[in-house]
């Protein structure tokens, strides 16, 4: 058992808890009348005409949304899990009223999804990891209005990605949909589903930042007639004190139209968001008022004012400081849950990634919940978000090209304002031609010129590389073939030949199957090995990060995967259509070892761990017992006996001692104190002997 720190552990739960709880993941919507629809009937199958008032004779089932039907499916028949046809269906008991109107946001259907009020087609939506919306005010009627939605995860040819040989395409609505009303003239949420209001922050000093704010007005008359309305702008501290403001005028609106108002604000004598450093958020406030004076609608964003730029042989600065960015990679996806997560899920796997000591995020290979992002805005996680342009690529196919902008433009404007977002992903592995790539940087740096783009690729350097403003790859050394010392000399190889090149490391990790130990572990066979010992995976990152400290051009190191996930073609390790890199199991109980490796080189929490707690069958009585720590001078007892001579490998901040095992069960147990108490931690091992 490990009987670690108390009561610092507990601070920084509260104050973890504290922080994640004040972000919501649509608290844009807060201060409008919002109605979350989680209670839906549902009918899997292909065959149902989508205009048909009285469905087939089977039953529909209630479920709860998020939803997706491949929770289970994915785990047991891998790439024959169900891919087609989901229908859903609810009633809104509506009574529309003049001068209002009614919206209908999903924050996420996959793959495709057809949006049906009384039995009429409303709208369609192409890409699984995007918000989308629609207005339903000229589609209700008095009393009972029946939504309908199908939902498709079938091949497509024609939306990204593309039948993905990295991840499933799980099916379903698995993220919130939300029913809002706002009056005829309000902040527009119609600008791809995104709040309405831009912020950036094109001048950042420590004397004064410059912030503009763009907000959209929408307008739609009940009679034809154009209207105007005040835009109030304001700016709080984190204490809620006004530091600057502004008021404008939206004039001669005509229905159904858009009008842009941008205001440029001073913040004097800033408080920089400075990631884990000290992630301080200021708060913009737009408040749009009628021509009385009378608020009508109004949308809180956060503001982090910061500046950032990556020197090609010293890494990431961030507001002026060396910064060294490493972190964890996230798969949005519990074992027997899929992707149809909670906001708790969320918040769960935002909280390990923090334990870990992870100050980077890559939500690889798409956009993420809401809620992620809201996250690392709270905690300072550097987050790099991504458009899931993945293998395989339909090169020259036009409506896949023109999906993939498509949903680069909704990530864009939909996460916008989040400060933890640093970095926007063209592609990842996808041999997407440079000239297709081209042209997805420049409409990233059209619609955010403030942003850094970059793509994770495993290939031999090539012309796309150079396209972005940076570039990371994907490494393992020592996993897909090569040895430890290999990124080394491929990481010199690059830099010597092209010293002004941004070069990262997206990607690095190694299988561990807690259910597979060995004491003197050997390579598995990455593609098509059964064993995946956990120690190895172990070994692979200790030796591996070894190296990785050392390459201080790197602008960021990013370990594969923070969590086991589900891969619909592979059979490897100890049970199938797994990908075993997680440093954390599927079903987040478990913590393998290498996580622990991670805490210790990434954290100030103290921390005590006694490595191979697993390998509980033993062969050879004299074996080394050995605990990461980044506490002084541990203690090592077996058998209630101190063991004396340790070894330390202060790269690895890891001590070892030699012990002799006696038949049967040996009691081992670490202890080490700390500024602020005591840590032990202890574990059982059994030596047979023949």
């Amino acid at each position: 058992m490990i009987n670690r720190f108390i009561k610092k552990r507990g601070y920084i739960l509260l104050f973890f808890a504290f922080t994640v709880t004040s972000a919501s993941s649509q608290d844009f919507l807060k201060n409008r009348e919002v109605q979350l629809l989680t209670h839906w009937d549902f009918l899997l199958g292909n065959e149902i005409p989508p205009r048909v008032t009285k469905y087939a004779t089977r039953n529909w089932t209630p479920v709860s949304v998020p939803h997706t039907w491949n929770a289970k499916d994915v785990l047991e028949k891998g790439f024959e899990m169900y891919k087609g046809q989901g229908w859903y269906k609810t009633n809104l008991k509506i009574s529309p009223q003049k001068g209002k109107r009614y919206f209908l946001r999903f924050e996420g259907a996959a793959i495709v999804a057809d949006v049906y009020v009384n039995n009429r087609l409303i709208g369609e939506h192409k890409g699984s990891y995007t918000a989308f919306i629609f207005e339903l005010t000229d589609h209700l009627r008095e009393g009972n209005n029946e939504l309908k939605v199908g939902v498709s995860n079938a091949f497509r040819m024609d939306v990204a990605p593309n039948d993905s040989d990295l991840y499933p395409s799980f099916g379903g609505i698995y993220r919130p949909v939300t029913l809002f009303t706002t009056s005829n003239l309000c902040i527009s949420p119609l600008d791809d589903a995104s709040t309405g209001v831009y912020i950036s922050t094109p001048n950042v000093g420590s004397a004064s930042a410059t912030v503009n704010i763009k907000t959209l007005v929408n307008y739609k008359a009940d009679d034809g007639s154009e209207a105007s309305a005040n835009v109030e702008t304001i700016i709080k501290n984190r204490e809620g004190n006004i530091v600057a403001s502004a008021k404008s005028m939206a004039q001669n609106l005509l229905s159904e139209k858009t009008k842009s108002v941008s205001v440029q604000l001073t913040v004097n004598n800033p408080i920089f968001w400075d990631a884990k450093r000290n992630p301080y958020l200021y708060r913009v406030i737009v408040l749009l008022k009628d021509e009385q004076g009378k608020t009508i609608d109004e949308i809180a964003q956060p503001l982090g004012i910061r500046s950032f730029f990556v020197d090609a042989n010293k890494g990431f600065y961030l507001n002026e400081k060396k910064y060294d960015l490493y972190g964890t990679t996230r798969h949005q996806e519990w074992e027997g849950l899929g992707p149809a997560l909670s906001d708790a899920n969320h918040k769960t796997d935002m909280y390990l990634i923090n334990e870990l000591g992870a100050n980077m995020l890559r939500l690889a290979h798409y956009p993420q919940a809401e809620m992620m992002y809201a996250t690392g805005d709270t905690t300072g996680i550097v987050i790099w978000a991504e458009v899931p342009v993945t293998p395989p690529y339909r090169f020259n196919f036009q409506p896949y090209i023109e999906n993939t902008h498509q949903q680069l433009r909704e990530m864009v404007k939909q996460l916008y304002n989040h400060p933890s977002i640093l970095f926007w992903g063209m592609q990842n592995e996808s041999h997407i031609p440079a000239n297709d790539l081209a042209e997805l940087h420049k409409q990233a740096k059209l619609l955010d010129p403030y942003r850094l783009t970059t793509q994770g690729d495993h290939t031999s350097l090539q012309e796309r590389h150079f396209i972005t403003d940076l570039v990371a790859w994907n490494r393992y050394y020592g996993w897909y073939g090569g040895k430890f010392d290999d990124l080394t000399t491929w990481y010199n190889g690059i830099k010597s030949k092209f010293p002004s090149l941004k070069v990262g490391i997206s990607e690095y990790g190694a299988g561990g199957s807690i259910s597979q130990q060995e004491e003197n572990p050997k390579v598995p066979d990455p593609t098509a090995g059964k064993f995946y010992p956990e120690q190895y995976q172990r070994l692979y990152h200790e030796e591996t990060y070894r190296r990785l400290k050392k390459m201080n051009g790197l602008w960021c190191k990013i370990i594969w995967n923070t969590f086991d996930f589900s891969w619909e073609n592979v059979d490897r390790g100890d049970r199938p259509f797994i990908n075993h890199k997680g440093l954390i199991t599927h079903d987040r109980k478990t913590k393998k070892d290498a996580f622990y490796f991670y805490k210790t080189q990434w954290t100030n929490e103290p921390v005590l761990y006694l490595l191979d707690r697993r390998l509980v069958k033993r062969s050879h009585a004299n074996t080394v017992v050995a605990v990461y720590t980044n506490q002084p001078n541990p203690t090592l007892k077996v058998n209630n006996k101190v063991i004396k001579g340790r070894e330390y490998d202060a790269e690895l901040k890891k001590y070892l001692w030699k012990v002799v095992l006696q038949p049967g069960e040996n009691h081992i147990e670490a202890n080490v104190g700390s500024k602020s108490g005591r840590l032990s931690d202890s574990c059982k091992w059994n030596l047979t002997t023949q």
